[in-house]
Parts: structure tokens; sequence; C-alpha cells
């Protein structure tokens, strides 16, 4: 059951990174594989090159892996709201400018 609009307002967030990443390989992570997870509990971001790809090790609570019953129903109303044409489609970068420009 909807009971609120779920597509009232976008939000859209830039935010330049302030920390300092270390970036290390990948014989270097599995080597000090318990050090590197202690210092990203502590709040540093690692970043791990594997040949030309960068992957970034963060921890994941298991809110991470769940869907909420309020989020559940967030979604579904959106769903909703698609289907009886209650929003706004945008299939180039040039409508999606256009869009939020009128916003």
């Amino acid at each position: 059951m909807c009971t609120q609009s779920c597509t009232k307002y976008i939000f859209i967030i830039f935010a330049e990174n302030t920390n300092t990443m270390d970036t290390i390989t990948t014989r270097d992570f599995r080597t000090n594989m318990a050090s590197i997870f202690n210092r990203v509990d502590a709040g540093e971001r690692i970043l791990v090159r594997r040949n030309s790809r960068m992957y970034t090790v963060i921890p994941v609570q298991y809110d991470d892996l769940t869907v909420s019953e309020e989020l559940m129903e967030r979604i579904e109303c959106a769903r909703k709201e698609i289907r009886e044409g209650k929003s706004v489609v945008c299939k180039t970068e040039k409508e999606l400018n256009d869009f939020l420009e009128s916003l």
C-alpha cells in the first residue's frame, strides 16, 4: 500500500574526497590482510590495484545487505507511480539536464 508520495524531491550530491587513500598491490593485500582490515575499520581508505583495475576496501554492515520494510514500501510506491505515469523519464543526457534545469 502506498501511503506517501515517493518522488517529491531529487537530490544529487557531489562530494570532494578530502581523505587520502593508500594504494596497495594484491600481493600486499594478501600478505597484510589483517592489518589492512584494521586500518579500514579505523576509517582509512585503501585501494587495491590488480593489473590495470582498482578496487576499494570498505566495511559492510548488516543493514547494507538487507532491504528494510520501509524501503521496500517506498520502492513499491515509486513503481506504482511509474505505472500510473506520475514520473518523468529521461532517455538522454540532454533530457535529464533539461529536466533538472526546470526544477
